[in-house]
């Protein structure tokens, strides 16, 4: 079976966003991450769907995961809004199951999105935007804000992704509608290009990224699963976003295969900046 690079993607409506790739074209994937578990209602409070629709709106398609920075702010993949041609993106935060309206959730209307402006798309570092709501969240037990990282703090040891990203190991969708959640270890960068060397003749990876295994396969991020949160709870016991899922190997789960995320860490003056200027 070959192996295709992509930017982990997923469905708009009953047709699925259009994505960089190198390869063939890919089948689309349904929502969960590879290797996972269910999440408890409320773990990730921080967690929001970007979802995808017409107006009037009748049905919204999720597209996206993201994270709560504030009230008004979502941060997110600059090729997940870059993947939508027209219509409107939605955000919805206390979402667990994805695929019918719940009593804890909330919905915004995209107002404003800030790519960052070295993003050149496709399979790149900069792969990371700011989404300003038109009417911020209520913050509650199922609606919170995750805290930044430190500017050009190296993440290490183990960390957690979660998502309504594919959990299928092959090109077979596999479409359950919950939150998952899994633990994962972070691969450093030099180890993390050794290994794409091994199954790839290109690759674009920047100190800016950080990567998760395991390399012996059967865990990962994966479409559906972009622009969601890789976190870690730092020394005070307070959960960060360390990462933003940009892109990795198709069938996910690969052996040898890290997934790839950008490192936010090196990002924070540009969000302080855009969302100081912006409030």
């Amino acid at each position: 079976m070959s192996m295709k690079l992509v930017l982990f993607s997923c469905f708009v409506a009953v047709a699925y966003a259009s994505q960089p790739y190198i390869g063939l074209r890919l089948p689309p994937f349904g929502p969960r991450v590879v290797g996972g578990e269910e999440a408890a209602k409320g773990e990730f409070p921080h967690q929001v769907s970007l979802q995808w629709g017409l107006p009037p709106v009748l049905h919204l398609s999720h597209l996206c995961g993201g994270s709560i920075i504030s009230e008004s702010w979502v941060l997110t993949a600059a090729h997940c809004p870059r993947g939508v041609p027209f219509g409107r993106l939605y955000v919805k935060a206390g979402k667990h199951q994805i695929t019918h309206k719940e009593s804890n959730e909330q919905t915004s209307i995209v107002k404003q999105t800030f790519v960052h402006p070295k993003y050149p798309g496709n399979v790149a570092p900069y792969d990371i935007a700011l989404l300003l709501l038109d009417k911020p969240f209520v913050l509650n037990s199922f609606v919170q804000p995750i805290n930044l990282p430190k500017p050009d703090s190296i993440p290490e040891g183990q960390v957690t992704l979660s998502g309504w990203g594919s959990v299928s190991s092959t090109q077979i969708p596999s479409m359950p509608a919950t939150l998952q959640k899994v633990d994962l270890p972070i691969i450093d960068l030099e180890n993390c290009k050794l290994a794409f060397d091994k199954i790839l003749q290109f690759v674009s990876l920047a100190d800016s990224n950080v990567c998760t295994g395991p390399l012996t396969g059967g865990y990962s991020a994966c479409n559906g699963d972009s622009g969601g949160p890789l976190m870690q709870v730092n020394k005070e016991g307070k959960p960060e976003i360390i990462g933003i899922v940009s892109w990795g190997i198709v069938p996910c789960g690969t052996v040898g295969a890290p997934s790839v995320y950008t490192r936010v860490s090196a990002y924070i003056d540009w969000i302080d900046n855009i969302v100081n200027e912006n409030s």
